[in-house]
């Protein structure tokens, strides 16, 4: 399964690589931006279950009260993540591309976006993160493909193998 953080992390690493052997701050914030710019492109998105099934870009977005959904999202969200992460340290950790800084910049940059939208939901969006709200909500696209599986999907996996393909 094509997932939304996995296809985040290999963007970052394709979008990384000419800089590869750059300061891991650097690497970093190559790698938000790259999350950023792969957020303009229309993608694929996974529902989570404890946001209130209302327009994507609704104002404010409301954690569902459900026993467990909260605990799923994370869970989902986490196994997301790690299989991203596993997938480029398989692609990537006997290339001279590799060192643990900048793979860890990379991974922890190309999802952090996305992770501080969880903590802002998380925490009852406190106004400290209102700001990164602002930027995600406009550089964030508006042609919403996860209400079309059969559409979404395949282009999903199209960018997944494309960013594949510029890691190897």
């Amino acid at each position: 399964m094509i997932v939304t953080l996995s296809t985040h992390i290999l963007i970052a690493a394709a979008a990384i690589k000419p800089i590869a052997h750059a300061h891991p701050a650097l690497i970093f914030l190559g790698a938000v931006a790259s999350h950023y710019l792969s957020d303009l492109i229309p993608h694929w998105d996974y529902k989570l279950r404890s946001i209130k099934p209302r327009a994507h870009f609704d104002d404010p977005l409301n954690w569902v009260p459900e026993a467990g959904s909260r605990r799923h999202d994370i869970l989902f969200s986490g196994l997301d993540c790690a299989i991203g992460a596993a997938l480029l340290f398989f692609l990537s950790y006997q290339s001279v591309m590799f060192d643990w800084w900048g793979y860890s910049a990379i991974v922890i940059g190309g999802v952090f976006p996305d992770g501080l939208k969880g903590i802002y939901y998380l925490l009852k969006k406190p106004k400290t993160l209102r700001l990164m709200q602002v930027v995600d909500r406009l550089l964030h696209t508006h042609i919403a493909l996860g209400r079309y599986p059969l559409l979404g999907l395949p282009f999903q996996a199209v960018i997944f193998v494309l960013a594949v393909f510029m890691i190897v």
